[in-house]
């Protein structure tokens, strides 16, 4: 080519060229992909929508904790709440074994399907979490039903759920 110019814009069209031919013959796998995830990564966004309004109307009862990379979790009460705010946690079961790792939005504490008890939470990257302690989900079950009923809700469809698209990622080894 003449110049450098024109050598980028013919690499380009070239590029452009292979990818529309590969595209045609694989029978359009390049729009499919993207239709099979439209629909997880939409209930994900709106899931996470859902949980930034949570934690705007629970910030007054919140108590926020940050956690380093590679810091265990304190275990809580079992009738205390930690929920991922940023950063990522993964639960390990007795023998070192990765059970589960956790994205903001998920609850930490109580581990949902946790059915080894000496399992441990260990933050992945710099994690900040919000705990509900036992207190004061007592006094919103008093005082601010409907805001706790919209918590135990969110919670229950993340546990029933169980999957990727409920935000924790299950590990089957």
């Amino acid at each position: 080519e003449p110049d450098t110019e024109r050598a980028l814009e013919h690499c380009e069209e070239s590029l452009i060229a292979a990818w529309r031919k590969e595209a045609g013959t694989t029978g359009g796998e390049h729009s499919t992909l993207l239709d099979r995830v439209a629909e997880d990564l939409e209930r994900q966004l709106e899931r996470q929508i859902h949980f930034e309004g949570l934690m705007d109307a629970l910030q007054e009862w919140l108590d926020l904790r940050h956690h380093a990379a590679e810091e265990t979790f304190p275990a809580l009460d079992s009738h205390e709440v930690e929920l991922l705010i940023s950063g990522k946690a993964s639960t390990y079961n007795s023998t070192g074994g990765r059970v589960r790792q956790y994205g903001p939005g998920d609850a930490v504490w109580p581990a949902p399907g946790r059915k080894d008890r000496t399992a441990s939470v260990i933050a992945d990257e710099p994690c900040r979490t919000a705990v509900l302690t036992r207190d004061t989900l007592d006094w919103l079950e008093q005082h601010e039903t409907q805001l706790v009923l919209k918590l135990y809700r969110y919670l229950l469809a993340s546990v029933s759920s169980n999957a990727p698209e409920a935000g924790g990622q299950r590990n089957e080894d």
